[in-house]
């Protein structure tokens, strides 16, 4: 992602609330040689905080993969990029990897 890209997304994200959709398919063995598929989701609604350019500039500056902390929400105290504002659940699907 160039960091254009990275500041387009980022300054889209201020101040909105969007969904965080986690998906699971499982492919599961049985005993005569055939399978069965269990396939799930969950919906999370996030809230970004506010945040200024100069926030958005500073921390696509640091180099930081967005994957690493747009997946977490920042959820996390070693996080210094505060985005996460409001969630709708305590949901691991917006937890660190």
């Amino acid at each position: 992602m160039s960091k254009e890209h990275a500041i387009q997304m980022l300054t889209e994200l201020s101040g909105q609330t969007h969904s965080v959709i986690t998906a699971v398919t499982l492919l599961i063995r049985v005993p005569n040689n055939s399978h069965c598929t269990v396939q799930f989701f969950e919906e999370t609604l996030v809230k970004f905080s506010e945040l200024t350019q100069d926030m958005i500039e500073a921390y696509v500056e640091t180099g930081t993969p967005m994957y690493e902390h747009s997946l977490s929400f920042c959820g996390s105290s070693d996080c210094n990029f505060p985005t996460l504002q409001r969630s709708d659940s305590c949901s691991p699907s917006i937890s660190r990897w």
